[in-house]
């Protein structure tokens, strides 16, 4: 022996040790990447935000109608005639509304929406459905003069078959 204190030897039925090893730089870098991506595929799925369209817009009236309606206070001064409202009460539903196509022809427009309909919380039963609304252009700017959903509850409007 030469005086230099030696470390203690596991007895001969255990293993030697093994110096714990850092991960390598590559592998923090792939390993953070990959968590912001993550986080950032998270913030695009929850982050999603309403439509805007210009305030004078067919697509805009569409929009108010809709949102009122999923508010449980439907904005009728959108509909170029008279409505019973209470007709237009959809419940405790879950609503996911997108245009899905706009078409302006002078003084007439027709927007095409599909709405996706939600029971009983994120897992509950749903189902989609496409709807078809046609509006008109007054000094008032764009009502709503023919819908089927919610209900087509509007005289003199008829549902737009």
């Amino acid at each position: 022996m030469d005086g230099t204190p030696q470390a203690p030897r596991p007895p001969a039925d255990e293993p030697p040790a093994q110096p714990r090893s850092r991960p390598s730089r590559t592998t923090v870098i792939v390993v953070a990447v990959g968590a912001l991506l993550l986080l950032a595929l998270v913030l695009v799925v929850t982050q999603r935000g309403t439509a805007q369209f210009p305030p004078d817009s067919p697509e805009a009236t569409v929009q108010t109608f809709l949102q009122s309606v999923a508010d449980g206070e439907p904005d009728t001064t959108v509909l170029a005639g008279d409505c019973d409202d209470g007709r237009l009460n959809i419940g405790d539903v879950g609503l996911r509304v997108v245009i899905t196509d706009a078409a302006v022809s002078g003084d007439t427009a027709t927007i095409d929406v599909r709405i996706t309909e939600r029971y009983g919380g994120p897992f509950g039963d749903g189902y989609n459905h496409d709807e078809t609304y046609r509006l008109v252009r007054t000094a008032d700017g764009w009502l709503i003069e023919q819908f089927d959903w919610p209900w087509g509850a509007c005289e003199p409007l008829q549902p737009g078959g």
